[in-house]
């Protein structure tokens, strides 16, 4: 059962980052206007000790500013011995017909790979990707 807890943590928070901006000194969390090197600018939510990102992360940039592969069908995750960085889309499809217009591609942020995760590039400036000692940590704030 926890490891089905801690999926569905790391499902809701898909891409999420986190920062540790927390003063000792005063016990207060700075909140920070986050945006990735594609200037997309992000909300942030105060979880315990951590700030993590509102939101899917959407950049198709590195932080260094080059351009992340988008994925497309005719193409496959992994390639032979070489790992290729991709992202890719969300669907935005409005299945419940909630919206009155069509939302755009980044509405759910996007998926990326594991090369394009562990390539250390793809956290906005001040954040880290989080490591299972990162969501571990924030499950326990959240149960106790």
């Amino acid at each position: 059962m926890k490891s089905l807890n801690r999926l569905t943590i790391i499902l809701l928070l898909l891409m999420s980052f986190s920062s540790s901006k927390y003063d000792n000194n005063t016990n207060e969390i700075a909140r920070l206007n986050v945006t990735d090197a594609g200037d997309n600018i992000y909300n942030t939510i105060t979880i315990a000790n951590q700030i993590w990102l509102f939101e899917n992360l959407k950049t198709s940039t590195y932080c260094e500013r080059k351009s992340i592969v988008e994925y497309s069908f005719g193409l496959d995750w992994y390639n032979g011995n070489t790992l290729i960085a991709y992202y890719q889309s969300t669907i935005t499809g409005d299945f419940n017909n909630i919206f009155d217009k069509e939302l755009p591609l980044d509405y759910y942020g996007n998926y990326y790979n594991h090369t394009t995760i562990k390539s250390g590039k793809l956290a906005p400036k001040a954040l880290w990707t989080p490591t299972q000692v990162g969501f571990d940590e924030m499950e326990n704030d959240l149960t106790g």
